[in-house]
């Protein structure tokens, strides 16, 4: 199987690569062509192709929105009893929470509009 890989690399099928058969290194390998891969560029489409969505796309903005909002609300519901509120604070809290939660979705929803928005427009995005 390694020989068969390593056949199909020296034929150019596996890696798009430069045959050169000048090469003082033909003689190393018995007289074929030796292969040169042309390291930069492969690094250079490792490194920098997108793999994902955009970090500060509307995809990646909503969900994370919408979880610090329902994170913040469990967070302060969970640690309310520590405080031990009256029942009027308690309500206060459970209020302000609710409030801060349904913002941080807004806010996410807020972006998915503006970039569909965008899109109709036909502008690209800037991101």
């Amino acid at each position: 199987m390694v020989l068969s890989i390593l056949e199909k690399v020296a034929k150019g099928a596996i890696f798009p690569c430069r045959m050169s058969c000048e090469s003082p290194a033909n003689e190393w390998f018995g007289g074929r062509p030796f292969v040169e891969v042309d390291t930069m560029n492969v690094l250079r489409r490792l490194f920098l192709g997108r793999v994902g969505p955009e970090l500060d796309g509307a995809a990646v903005i909503q969900p994370v929105m919408t979880g610090v909002g329902v994170f913040t609300f469990l967070a302060g519901v969970l640690y309310m009893p520590k405080l031990s509120p009256t029942r009027v604070e308690m309500i206060a809290l459970l209020l302000l929470l609710a409030a801060v939660a349904l913002l941080c979705h807004a806010v996410g929803q807020l972006a998915v509009v503006v970039d569909r928005l965008d899109q109709r427009r036909g502008k690209p995005n800037d991101g």
